[in-house]
């Protein structure tokens, strides 16, 4: 029985990056959670095949998914209309295929799935166990060989994921089949460079993400050990020769204890890397004694989501920080000479002219020689500010979001043309070079011509209607 995992990304500019980098068919960066899939069904004596999909033609794609049985798609809300085309086109050339789908969007969107004649399964949250057993099922069925009818009575179509408490129970990323990530900034973190999670699940409430992790991973944070981690970076360094590392998990410094003993094993370790990690401001002041530890110990640069200059949007936000406690991490950092890269998110129906003067003067101020994101909010399904605008009747569309840029109107009353105008003002200013200030004119351009288009086509529909 063949196995596939697809990523579904297919984005022109992507397959030309690629060619120009002489990239072969594997994800640019570490698709974990298809890693531990992946290697968890090896551990069973099943072996499952991986295709990010932007780095093969659809011609391509057409010849390589005919000769699988079982192909699993791992899909986020801006790849859906991607991914249901893939699917689409899967099924038509090998109609006897069974189609497996998880991932964030099917988690929290899983009606849309459910509805859909071309999909099997749905696994909804963590899919290690379940995409094992239904492989399994069919096995075991079918006697090893041909795959018959696409259903079976073993499960109902919507699957809730088993989840796996001990997160040290599972084998390392095999980077040979999902690739190791790109270094986010090549100048502070050296190739080869590796990102690793070290923790599922979150315990905030911010409304422009949650409750979609909780949704997916559930309310309570499990931790690989700190001995755990370690051994998987020695395992990186001996294998690979890892020179740095981005910790993709967002409760990094979190728990305090755990962190004490990060540092003593890494201390033990005599590893010498350099690494990016993610904190949110109340932690970063909460430990800011061990700051200096980590620095020492190789810590080079911090992302943190600041969000907003105004205490009013981050209140908003359910973010649990304010304008004080950022500017207090902000300097903890600074004071440890360790770079910052923020991000900013703007908008927002209640957010005004103000409140982004607010973010500007923020910036101004205390970020003037770091980076910074400065982004035009985008409401996901799964979050609680897209259900609370799709309630209000706020949306213009509710499913499309596939673009490129994600810059184009999304919210009625928030005016997308000085968006606009404000990300291309603060990065013109703060830009460092000539290139640099020409490619953001070019995307403001464009993001004008966008944010145009879209009133157009969404006014003429609405006066034919």
């Amino acid at each position: 029985m063949k196995i596939l995992m697809v990523y579904p990304s297919h984005s022109w500019y992507m397959r030309i990056y690629r060619k120009i980098k002489k990239i072969p068919n594997s994800s640019l960066g570490t698709k974990h959670g298809i890693g531990y899939i992946i290697n968890y069904a090896k551990s069973n004596d099943e072996i499952v095949d991986f295709l990010e999909l932007e780095s093969v033609s659809w011609k391509e794609f057409k010849r390589i998914v005919k000769n699988y049985d079982i192909v699993g798609y791992s899909i986020i809300s801006m790849n859906y209309n991607i991914a249901m085309k893939a699917i689409k086109i899967n099924k038509k050339e090998n109609p006897n295929v069974t189609i497996i789908v998880g991932g964030v969007d099917p988690s929290v969107s899983t009606e849309k799935y459910e509805n859909s004649h071309l999909i099997d399964y749905i696994i909804r949250g963590e899919g290690e166990i379940s995409f094992l057993e239904i492989i399994k099922a069919k096995i075991e069925e079918l006697g090893g060989n041909q795959l018959g009818d696409n259903r079976t009575d073993r499960f109902k179509k919507v699957i809730e994921g088993k989840k796996i408490e001990n997160l040290d129970n599972l084998d390392f990323v095999n980077r040979d089949i999902v690739s190791h990530s790109k270094s986010p900034n090549p100048l502070l973190l050296k190739e080869p460079h590796f990102s690793i999670l070290t923790s599922r699940a979150c315990l905030y409430n911010c409304k422009f993400c949650a409750p979609a992790s909780k949704k997916m991973f559930g309310k309570k944070i499990r931790t690989r050990s700190a001995e755990n981690v370690v051994q998987e970076l020695i395992y990186l360094k001996n294998k690979y020769g890892l020179k740095s590392v981005t910790f993709e998990s967002d409760n990094f410094l979190q728990d305090r204890e755990w962190l004490i003993n990060f540092i003593d094993c890494l201390k033990k370790s005599k590893l010498k890397i350099n690494f990016n990690i993610h904190g949110r401001s109340n932690n970063i002041i909460k430990n800011h004694d061990l700051i200096k530890e980590l620095k020492i110990l190789g810590l080079i640069e911090v992302f943190i989501g600041i969000e907003s200059g105004s205490d009013k949007i981050l209140r908003y936000f359910k973010k649990g920080t304010s304008v004080d406690m950022n500017k207090k991490a902000v300097n903890i950092l600074k004071n440890n000479n360790i770079k910052i890269q923020a991000s900013f998110i703007s908008g927002f129906p209640v957010e005004t002219k103000e409140d982004i003067k607010l973010t500007e003067q923020f910036i101004k101020e205390n970020l003037s020689n770091e980076i910074f994101g400065f982004s035009t909010f985008v409401p996901l399904p799964g979050s609680f500010f897209y259900e609370e605008y799709k309630k209000k009747g706020l949306l213009f569309e509710d499913s499309e979001y596939s673009d490129f840029n994600l810059k184009r109107p999304r919210i009625m009353g928030v005016n997308y043309y000085y968006l606009s105008w404000i990300n291309f003002k603060l990065f013109l200013k703060y830009s460092d070079s000539y290139f640099s200030q020409l490619s953001h004119l070019i995307f403001f351009i464009y993001n004008i011509f966008l944010i145009t288009g879209f009133y157009i086509k969404y006014y003429i529909k609405n006066i034919i209607k």
